[in-house]
C-alpha cells in the first residue's frame, strides 16, 4: 500500500482522510475539494488561501509552498 498522498502528488485524484501536509517540489497546481483546504507560502504560518474547494481550474502552488487538507480529494496537476 503506497503512502498516504503519493497518488496525489502522481497525478491521480487521491482521497485524504484526516488531515495531511504536502510540501511541494515542483510549481504544480493543486485540485482539491474536502472539508478544508489551505496554502502556505514558504516559511508561513498564515495560510495565503483557504476554502473547502479550489475548482476545477485548481490553485497554482510554488516549489516550497505547503498544501495542508483535511478529509478531501485532492490531485496535483502540472
Amino acid at each position: 500500500m503506497p503512502e498516504t498522498g503519493t497518488d496525489a502528488l502522481d497525478g491521480k485524484q487521491e482521497q485524504i482522510f484526516g488531515l495531511h501536509t504536502f510540501t511541494v517540489q515542483e510549481q504544480t497546481r493543486v485540485v482539491a475539494s474536502g472539508m478544508m483546504i489551505m496554502i502556505f507560502g514558504q516559511g508561513q504560518a498564515q495560510a495565503r488561501w483557504h476554502g473547502k474547494d479550489t475548482g476545477a481550474e485548481g490553485q497554482t502552488v510554488s516549489e516550497g509552498e505547503r498544501v495542508q487538507v483535511y478529509n478531501a480529494s485532492v490531485e496535483f496537476k502540472k
